[in-house]
């Protein structure tokens, strides 16, 4: 009956664990290191490698648009500082909207909150620009940040709070040659495990009970037969 009772024990031990918050990922999508041309060390004008950021729950695609730096459509490349050294490691682009994709794997959701602009002049950048969110499972856009006359080299810091369980576009749009980019916060929440799932807890008690009492039925019946004979 202990080892009974044990087993009961683990099983219980065992849902409250399968109960247990899921797990979540948050990181900051910066611009430093080998992240340029196949994983090499970035020079100013290198073209910052596809899917740098990505990791578990989420995939980070940096999407070209008919304005492109190369013949691969990656059209954002690395950059050392802006003007004044008021940012380091930033990512540019000469394109007149360009936009990173973050793209949720099954059972994750992606969220987004906030990043840095700076400018490579003393005086905002003729026009500003416009950062907006777009929720990639119905093109709803969740954020969008109006004009923002940026200037002074930066970190000029854009806030906002947006989730989807299929994936986000972080478009910008504006007089971008001007523009560095960086720090940007995401984020990647386990919401629903995609692996097959264990039997629920309420359904396992009642077999685990029906055995035992199978075992004990038997062992009776068998003390009886042992003495009458």
């Amino acid at each position: 009956m202990r080892n009974v009772a044990k087993k009961i024990k683990y099983i219980a031990a065992s849902g409250f664990l399968m109960m247990m918050p899921l797990s979540s990922n948050a990181a900051v999508l910066d611009f430093s290191g080998n992240i340029c041309d196949g994983g090499q060390a970035c020079v100013n004008f290198g073209s910052v490698d596809q899917f740098h950021g990505s990791m578990t729950g989420v995939q980070v695609v940096y999407n070209g648009s008919a304005t492109s730096f190369d013949s691969t459509n990656e059209e954002f490349q690395y950059f050392s500082s802006t003007f004044g050294g008021g940012m380091t490691d930033v990512i540019i682009t000469n394109a007149s909207v360009s936009e990173i994709s973050f793209l949720a794997d099954p059972g994750f959701e992606v969220s987004l909150g906030g990043l840095d602009l700076g400018t490579f002049g003393s005086v905002p950048a003729p026009g500003g620009i416009t950062v907006s969110v777009i929720d990639l499972f119905n093109d709803a856009v969740l954020f969008s940040s109006g004009n923002i006359p940026v200037a002074g080299g930066g970190p000029q810091n854009v806030a906002f709070s947006t989730g989807s369980t299929t994936g986000l576009l972080l478009r910008f749009a504006g007089n971008l040659p001007n523009i560095g980019i960086d720090n940007i916060n995401y984020d990647a929440q386990l919401i629903n495990d995609p692996s097959p799932s264990p039997v629920p807890l309420p359904a396992a008690l009642p077999l685990l009970a029906g055995g035992l009492g199978f075992l004990g039925l038997a062992g009776w019946r068998r003390k009886r037969k042992a003495a009458a004979a």
